[in-house]
Parts: structure tokens; sequence; C-alpha cells
């Protein structure tokens, strides 16, 4: 065989070794990059719902300080709404003395949250049925929760330890264009008093203006 010939064939074969050599490493590539995209979408698909599952807010502890409900969870998938029937807004802030507070963290309670300010006089006589209230319901599944619109928040704590009134409270602002505070709106109160009564999963089960229905409201939801 002509030696031009030989260096010819073996030419073309290292070139089609090559091409196949890069073909070989292209497949590889497109192995590996698929393989890649395989993998995030199983991680998506398995993770992300374990992560929604356990950082649920719907999914509360009871309050530990009522030893009748200890142990359990109150889980509510309701809509969160103003309305009867629907899961009420949280508030979470500090109370007026400067610690930490939930309204979730009263799940397994029937809770009264109460909206007043002291400049109000309906307020200031409500505040003698929430003491009633506190008496007659002692040692139950009952609290209350009040959110003062006051000038300042100094004022609701002058008034509510000159006046015994013993179970939390925080401080909900106040605006002078509405004489209320940004909480007011969060729960479509146009007035004061308002009274929202929640159940032990925290729906809404009751609203009103005034305090003559509270009792029979409260003893109804510990039946």
């Amino acid at each position: 065989m002509d030696i031009s010939v030989r260096k010819y064939n073996t030419v073309n074969l290292l070139i089609v070794l090559c091409r196949f050599r890069l073909y070989l490493s292209l497949l590889f590539h497109l192995f590996l990059l698929n393989m890649k995209r395989i993998i995030n979408v199983f991680a998506i698909m398995v993770f992300i719902p374990l992560v929604y599952s356990c950082s649920s807010s719907t999914d509360f502890p009871v309050n530990n300080n009522n030893n009748t409900n200890s142990g359990n969870t109150w889980t509510n998938n309701k809509p969160i709404g103003t309305s009867v029937g629907q899961q009420a807004p949280e508030i979470s802030m500090n109370d007026v003395n400067g610690a930490s507070f939930k309204l979730s963290s009263k799940r397994g309670n029937i809770v009264l949250v109460d909206f007043w300010a002291s400049w109000c006089g309906p307020c200031r006589t409500s505040a003698t049925t929430l003491k009633n209230l506190k008496s007659t319901f002692a040692g139950k599944a009952f609290d209350v929760v009040s959110v003062s619109f006051d000038f300042t928040q100094d004022d609701c704590k002058n008034y509510i330890t000159s006046n015994g009134m013993v179970w939390n409270h925080v401080y909900g602002g106040y605006d002078m264009s509405t004489g209320l505070g940004p909480l007011a709106q969060t729960y479509n109160i146009s007035g004061i008093p308002q009274f929202v009564l929640l159940d032990k999963y925290g729906t809404i089960i009751y609203r009103a203006s005034n305090d003559s229905g509270l009792e029979t409201q409260i003893t109804n939801a510990l039946k």
C-alpha cells in the first residue's frame, strides 16, 4: 500500500476517534446536567411540602398555663378574617409590660379580645364586666386579652394598674385621624368598645359592641 494512503487512513482514524471521544464527553455532560435537574425536581417535590407542613402558622401548642389542656395541639385551617366563622388575625407584639405576646399562644382557651381605651366612657364601664367575667370563669379555660387605643401606652398602664385589670394587655397605638390604632383596621373595627370572642381553635364565634351577652356566649363556648 502506498505510504501516502496509509497516512491518510491513519489521519482519518484519528479524526474519527477524536470525534467519538468528543461525542462521549458531550453525552456524559448532558447526562450529568439531566441528573442535576432530576435531583433538583425531586428535592422540590419532597422537601417543600415537608417545610410547609412544619412551618404552618395555623398549628399552635396550647397555652400551658391551663393544665386542663396541656399536651394538645389546636389546628385551625379556616381562612383568616374578621367575620364569625373565620380564623382571627394574629396579634403578635410586646405587651404593655414589655413581654413578648402572641394571641395564638392562648389557643386551647376561650378567649375574649377586648378593644378599648381609657378615654372611652363605655369602655371603662365594660372593664367592670370583664373583671366579673374573669372571676366567674376562674379556673376554666377562659382568658381575656385587651387591646388599648389609648393616647399613649403609659395611659393604658396607669389605668389598668389603678383599676385592677389583671389580664393580658397590649397597646394597639393611636391615630388622631381615626381615634383608633392600626389593629382596628386589622379587625375591621370602627368604634369601641368592641368584643371578639374566639373558640379554642382561634375561630371567631361572636362579635359585639356591648357586653350584655358575653357571659352567655362564654358559658356556651365552654360546654
